[in-house]
């Protein structure tokens, strides 16, 4: 109940009194003539100057990887999870942890969250309600409404809300139940000097674990002689369930005028000035992790506890932090773009932590700042750094820079080269360190990590390319034994190179997406070598252009090597040196249709599967699902 009280004191008191200035107005960018247009930005428009206001997106109601209807694959492309739609999921392309604070460092469901960083905030002239819905074979179901309202004047207020049902295989106890919520809302004055964003969203899943099949060869010599049930599941009563709230009010107000002279005064001229924007945010979360297992399987788990009894694991923690914020315009006081722009902030956050070996308290003090300068046109530097300077996290810091520069000649766009470059020293997340449940329990102080990131791509039109390099020192990983490790006073390194092209003759496609990667320590650091990703089709308007036809194939490869096991007891992928998954061509096949805000498709997932084996693991002991076909229809209107 305290929490809750501080929550609504801390919401009412930092509303400002007072609404000064002005800003241009980049959202509100449709006329009468768009009215059934609808756009989206993100929250963190309004923070700094690394997030610099750009006219809205627009929602994407093309057939274009429509087909690509999971979460999963529109999060994380190339990924390995355990076999069924909304399944534990983690990325095959090596990605660092640069966040500077408390961070608990469970990743396991996020490719299915809505998050701050992901939720879309709507404007449109119109109110419009998108419905989705898939249905696939062994009771597959996903089900999405997106609405928005512009409510009255400027208020505008919206909801996202999906669902994923999924059972699974027969006899795999794999049932999926997720549920997704993000609602918003948002006000600003008519002249735009303040403005106020509320977003709430909620995460629940509900995962049924059957720690994997027990043997992986004898699964694949049942299947080879059509005798698809023939095997066995480590565990049948155990489940965990993950649910997440957050709370989220941003708000600004500009501080901008004239210099004071009197407006009478025809002699005088009056000089603007603009004090920039401050900004303040305020978040509450609350996440709370459970493991159950009715019927403990003592062959599967690590230690053996005096008693059998039901297995009850659970972790609870809210966090609360407020942001102070200012930073200068993006325009000057002749409405031209600034050569240099600036800001600083200040972040305070307070997270609670219980777990079953007792309750624990953290406080940070975090102060960031960052500049970007743009002295040419197509040209831009921008550098920023935070830096943990009282609690818990004491002395952690991150600092990064990028610079881009765009090629015009004599007119012509030929694309924007980019270079960025990143140093964090942090400590490991919470759950690295201190664990306890019934059958895992460890309490460590690790050394800080340092990661060192470096990275050069390239972008024109359909082509994208770039080369990642990473290094990392005391790192901290799950071993063989799904126990945390550091590599002590050692580096690994890391290079992944990346190229993604998209090649168009006439009304054919071809969509290549190549990623290759390299580790000088592939004991620790697992990775593919290769991953590979290409899509051939043919796109065509049909019956006077009524309807839009979109058929192809989709496939997908990767090398084989030593992928992450997964633990359900601690929601984590470790190390395991027991199998090499891989080398197995995923084949889909799809057809798309549109006609005008109706949008339809039909796929057929794993073509292949039974014709060239079943070997198809992206995590060991955790098989991929047999030949599916699916369903899928979206249709977008206008109240």
């Amino acid at each position: 109940m305290k929490i809750f009280k501080y929550i609504l004191l801390l919401s009412f008191t930092s509303l400002p009194c007072l609404s000064l200035g002005q800003t241009k107005d980049t959202t509100s960018t449709l006329s009468r003539l768009d009215s059934i247009k609808v756009k989206y930005f993100s929250i963190d428009k309004i923070d700094t100057t690394l997030t610099p206001y750009v006219n809205a997106h627009e929602i994407d109601t093309n057939t274009y990887n429509f087909q690509h209807y999971d979460p999963l694959k529109k999060s994380i492309f190339f990924n390995s999870n355990t076999g069924n739609t909304g399944v534990p999921a983690a990325s095959m392309v090596f990605i660092p942890n640069n966040y500077c604070g408390f961070s608990y460092g469970l990743k396991t469901w996020d490719a299915y969250a809505f998050s701050k960083d992901n939720i879309k905030h709507y404007y449109s002239l119109r109110p419009f309600t998108d419905l989705q819905y898939v249905l696939g074979m062994k009771r597959e179901q996903l089900f999405r409404v997106t609405h928005y309202h512009h409510v009255k004047n400027m208020v505008h207020m919206g909801v996202d809300y999906r669902i994923i049902n999924s059972p699974g295989r027969d006899n795999y106890y794999q049932k999926i139940n997720d549920h997704t919520l993000s609602v918003f809302t948002y006000y600003w004055t008519k002249n735009k000097r303040y403005g106020v964003f509320v977003d709430y969203i909620f995460n629940r899943t509900k995962a049924q674990e059957n720690g994997g099949i027990t043997d992986d060869t004898a699964y694949l010599n049942y299947r080879k002689n059509g005798q698809s049930g023939l095997f066995d599941i480590y565990l049948r009563g155990a489940e965990n369930k993950w649910k997440e709230s957050t709370v989220i009010l941003k708000q600004y107000v500009n501080i901008t005028g004239d210099s004071g002279y009197r407006k009478n005064d025809s002699t005088r001229i009056r000089k603007p000035f603009n004090a920039g924007r401050f900004t303040h945010t305020f978040e509450f979360s609350k996440q709370t992790l459970l493991y159950q297992d009715n019927n403990p399987n003592l062959a599967y788990y690590p230690l053996i506890p005096n008693d059998t009894t039901t297995v009850n694991d659970s972790v609870w923690f809210f966090k609360i932090e407020n942001t102070l914020g200012w930073t200068n315009t993006e325009t000057n006081s002749k409405n031209k773009t600034r050569i240099l722009r600036y800001f600083i902030n200040i972040n305070h956050s307070y997270t609670e932590i219980r777990q079953l070996n007792g309750s624990f308290y953290l406080v940070n003090l975090k102060p960031s700042a960052g500049i970007s300068l743009k002295p040419f046109k197509n040209f831009l530097i921008e550098t920023s750094g935070e830096y943990i300077a009282m609690g818990d996290y004491q002395n952690s810091f991150n600092v990064k820079g990028l610079g881009a520069y765009q090629f015009n000649l004599s007119g012509k766009y030929y694309g924007t080269l980019k270079a960025d470059v990143s140093y964090t020293e942090t400590n490991a997340p919470w759950f690295y360190e201190h664990f306890y449940s019934k059958y895992y329990h460890w309490d460590y102080d690790f050394l800080k990590q340092k990661i060192l990131s470096a990275g050069l791509n390239y972008s024109y039109r359909n082509l994208g390319a770039g080369i990642n390099y990473y290094n990392l020192f005391n790192y901290v990983y799950l071993d063989e034994n799904a126990r945390p490790r550091q590599y002590l006073n050692s580096g690994i390194n890391v290079v992944s190179a990346f190229v993604n092209k998209l090649f168009i003759f006439w009304k054919f496609g071809i969509d290549n997406k190549v990623l290759f990667q390299y580790t000088d320590e592939p004991n620790i650091m697992r990775l593919p070598m290769l991953a590979a990703y290409q899509s051939y089709y043919f796109i065509t308007p049909m019956f006077k252009k009524a309807l839009l036809l979109h058929v192809g194939i989709d496939l997908q490869y990767n090398t084989k090597y030593y992928a992450d096991a997964y633990e359900p007891a601690l929601m984590s992928f470790h190390l395991q040196n027991e199998r090499k998954v891989g080398n197995y061509l995923n084949m889909d096949v799809f057809l798309n249709l549109k006609a005008k805000r109706l949008r339809i498709f039909l796929k057929l997932s794993n073509l292949l599967s039974g014709w060239i084996g079943y070997d198809n693991f992206t995590v060991p002991h955790y098989p991929m699902s047999d030949r599916l076909f699916r369903f899928g229809v979206s249709w977008l209107f206008h109240d």
